[in-house]
């Protein structure tokens, strides 16, 4: 922590030093911790190495196969487009989400003072990765034809391309957060085409690596240095025109992000401080009235409804029972997720199928790819984000934000059922027609791929009560110290279901197929209705070691 004293830090310092050196287990500690880059990157920081080691294999066969830069660059311009997707909901999260903001709420801060505190340590984080970048660049500087004055210049790129990324990123988290993911699977996906079809199809992804090449900003950036710099072109120094204006906006769009900053509970305001220390909160609001029975509660009055998304109203409306409007209130804690990632869905369709059709002479590597990630835009593969489930420290452990409310565990199952229902059935014929397409393109009969798309949906629909499960059981410690019988009794029927779900695949009828089905229905049932059973008669704690979002931080 930075107090502004230099002189109360260096007092504070040499007390603490005292007391840990008295300590051999503290001291040893606090050695292995005391690295500033790790502090700077969190605990994850072997995963942000593997990503430059990988970058310098790849990068560098790739310029081996070539014989050229420019393949690389288009990869590095595909690279950093995901990377501003990223940092965007990286920066957003580390603002809004996570323990350390929840903590926020109780210390006597303003939003101003948290939102400089939060960004200081994304700003920190950012140039430390920026770092990580140079074996990428070592790999491109090395190529050995541009001397080494641009070779150089080559090492240093990916590292200014990575700010410029994370410039890029301010501006979306200000203007456009929602297409943050967008970005990251779009921009990331093109880059490991080029990485894996680089040394076997490089001729045939001329066109990709020509976008890449030209791709906004970062395309423009690489051809300044490669073409204006290095190869003596001064007209491409134009292209920087671009670049300057999004560092000169950069600071409005900063402004932004602080102006609009709040955090979700009410913050410490000076202003309203009473004559006696006494807090005022000047947000009071009217009293919650709530009705027995299951009736609806005046919890927003009417405002929550108005701000969902069209398919978010559709179920509001017609799926779910008054009670269990209130429990979905309270565990979604948002509005329009469904609604935005059906619209992301029917944006990536067209994406999807240009894709299968363009690189599904590849293999089906491409195909399966495409399907995926399309697919993972609009439908809940595991169960969808509930907020409700964010977990929060308890007492020296974690604990879900539900486990404070009286809600059952009934009504969390069909409140997230009769959603994931709907979510699954609209994104169905997505499924069903790009894997009709892809099997055409792959084998020339798409009756092939659908069948497979039908059987695909049918066995996620069955499996829909385990994943629920584990969607509970995610923020609870039912997994410390478990009876015989319970680990038995689980561990059959999910046998059971495993077995009925491989033979929908390779039945030879649709009578065995469909009895397979049934029967792998009828144990994930099994398996929810147990975990139910022993959920209501307190078989264990909704406790966890871990925070469920730790990884946000």
């Amino acid at each position: 922590m930075n107090l502004r004293d230099r002189q109360a830090e260096r007092a504070i310092w040499a007390r603490v030093r005292r007391e840990l050196k008295a300590s051999p287990a503290l001291w040893s500690e606090y050695r292995r911790a005391r690295t500033k880059v790790r502090r700077r990157l969190g605990d994850s920081w072997l995963v942000y190495l593997l990503i430059p080691v990988l970058g310098y294999i790849w990068i560098q066969g790739l310029i081996n196969v070539s014989g050229e830069v420019w393949p690389a660059l288009a990869v590095v311009a595909f690279w950093f487009l995901g990377v501003t997707g990223s940092s965007a909901l990286s920066i957003l999260t580390r603002l809004y989400d996570g323990v350390a903001v929840a903590a926020c709420c109780h210390l006597p801060l303003t939003d101003a003072q948290v939102f400089e505190a939060r960004w200081h340590g994304q700003f920190r984080r950012a140039l430390w990765l920026s770092l990580l970048y140079l074996p990428v660049g070592i790999a491109m500087g090395g190529h050995g034809a541009e001397g080494w004055g641009n070779g150089l210049l080559l090492t240093v790129l990916p590292s200014c391309q990575y700010l410029v990324a994370f410039a890029g990123a301010v501006h979306l988290a200000a203007w456009a957060p929602g297409w943050g993911r967008t970005l990251f699977l779009g921009g990331c996906g093109s880059a490991l085409v080029l990485l894996w079809g680089g040394s076997r199809y490089l001729d045939r992804l001329g066109p990709l690596v020509e976008a890449g090449n030209w791709l906004p900003p970062f395309g423009w950036f690489n051809q300044v240095v490669y073409r204006g710099v290095m190869g003596g072109v001064p007209m491409a120094l134009v292209l920087l025109a671009p670049l300057v204006v999004v560092l000169l906006t950069l600071p409005r769009a900063w402004r932004r992000l602080r102006d609009d900053y709040r955090l979700g509970e009410p913050a410490y305001d000076p202003a309203g401080a009473g004559p006696e220390g006494e807090m005022v909160d000047a947000t009071t609001e009217a009293p919650v009235e709530s009705r027995a029975g299951g009736e609806v509660a005046a919890l927003t009055t009417g405002a929550w409804e108005a701000e969902l998304g069209r398919i978010e109203r559709w179920v509001y409306r017609r799926c779910w029972t008054p009670r269990e409007r209130e429990v979905a209130e309270f565990f979604l804690g948002e509005t329009r997720e469904w609604t935005g990632s059906f619209g992301r869905l029917v944006w990536a369709f067209p994406v999807a199928v240009a894709a299968i059709l363009g690189l599904g002479a590849y293999g089906p590597t491409a195909v399966f790819l495409a399907i995926l990630f399309t697919v993972s835009l609009g439908v809940p593969l595991f169960g969808g984000h509930w907020r409700g489930f964010d977990t929060r420290p308890t007492g020296g452990m974690f604990s879900p934000v539900h486990a404070v409310y009286p809600i059952g565990f009934g009504e969390m199952v069909r409140v997230m059922l009769k959603a994931n229902l709907l979510r699954v059935l609209l994104g169905a014929p997505f499924v069903m027609a790009l894997a009709a397409l892809g099997s055409w393109r792959l084998t020339g009969d798409a009756g092939l791929g659908l069948g497979y798309a039908l059987k695909a949906t049918a066995v996620y629909l069955a499996a829909m009560p385990v994943i629920l499960v584990l969607r509970c059981s995610s923020a609870t410690n039912d997994t410390q110290r478990p009876r015989f019988w319970i680990i038995l009794v689980v561990s059959l029927l999910m046998l059971v279901s495993l077995a009925a779900g491989f033979s929908v695949f390779v039945a030879a009828k649709a009578l065995h197929a469909g009895l397979g089905l049934v029967v792998g229905a009828c144990a994930n049932a099994s398996i929810l209705v147990a975990y139910g059973w022993a959920w209501n008669r307190g078989r264990f704690d909704l406790l966890t070691p871990h925070a469920e979002d730790e990884l946000n931080q």
